[in-house]
């Protein structure tokens, strides 16, 4: 009886198949009645796990050069803990901006929710880090997320930069500490203008208006003039004003 040339192709492939089989159970075989082979097995399975949760232990102890060496040899920037929390999760909690920095430029995903569905920015949010909001937005992060109380980052731009106008004008706070909280929340105020928006597959830049061009030069310039201390309460007011009209796009 005569076999076609596909026919007998079928027949190679199944034996191929069956042989294949065999082979990987004689290993199985081999591992299991050979505790060297089992062990080294279980390591190989384990290495990259073993690595996610060495770069959470890392992250959490703010040890920023062992992070950048797990992240430059392949360690995922989205490695998360039993409680589903992301690296960046960890990072952004606890205010540790250079590592927040080094995740984000390895890929951490800004939108990532935990196991009680909180993002990063969510997170950023509570502790009123208007630095590290600014970086999240920056790399993407959902700009119209609230913290747990509904507000989202202008709001919380324009509760902090009362509480310094406050603070100021009652003597507790230094010129040189005010500058870099004021810049923060100008930082903020122009990474909400430029933020990404939700494309039809990823993140892609916005299209500024000419108006919204206009109102980022306009913050820009006004973070050059943050060393005349005679001109600090006019900045208060007009920052405050510009927060209260401001809008995202």
């Amino acid at each position: 009886m005569s076999h076609s040339d596909s026919e007998v192709r079928d027949e190679e492939k199944e034996r191929r198949r069956k042989l294949g089989s065999i082979t990987k159970a004689k290993f199985r075989c081999r591992i299991d009645s050979n505790p060297i082979l089992k062990t080294r097995e279980l390591k190989q399975h384990l290495k990259p796990i073993l690595a996610e949760l060495k770069l959470i232990r890392c992250v959490n102890n703010n040890n920023v050069e062992e992070t950048k060496n797990l992240l430059e040899s392949g360690v995922s920037a989205n490695s998360t803990d039993s409680l589903k929390r992301s690296a960046l999760h960890i990072a952004v909690s606890r205010g540790y901006r250079e590592v927040v920095e080094l995740l984000l430029k390895h890929g951490a995903d800004p939108n990532k929710r935990d196991s009680i569905q909180n993002t990063p920015l969510h997170l950023a949010a509570c502790s009123h880090n208007l630095a590290i909001i600014t970086l999240l937005i920056t790399a993407g992060a959902d700009v119209d997320s609230q913290d747990m109380h509904g507000r989202h980052p202008l709001q919380l731009a324009r509760s902090k930069l009362q509480i310094l106008q406050r603070f100021w004008l009652q003597g507790h706070i230094e010129m040189t500490k005010l500058k870099t909280e004021v810049k923060d929340v100008i930082d903020l105020m122009i990474s909400v203008q430029t933020a990404k928006k939700w494309g039809s597959s990823d993140f892609a830049p916005a299209s500024p208006t000419e108006e919204a061009k206009q109102r980022i030069n306009n913050l820009e310039n006004m973070k050059l003039t943050l060393n005349d201390e005679s001109e600090i309460d006019y900045q208060f007011d007009h920052l405050l004003i510009s927060l209260q009209n401001f809008q995202i796009s």
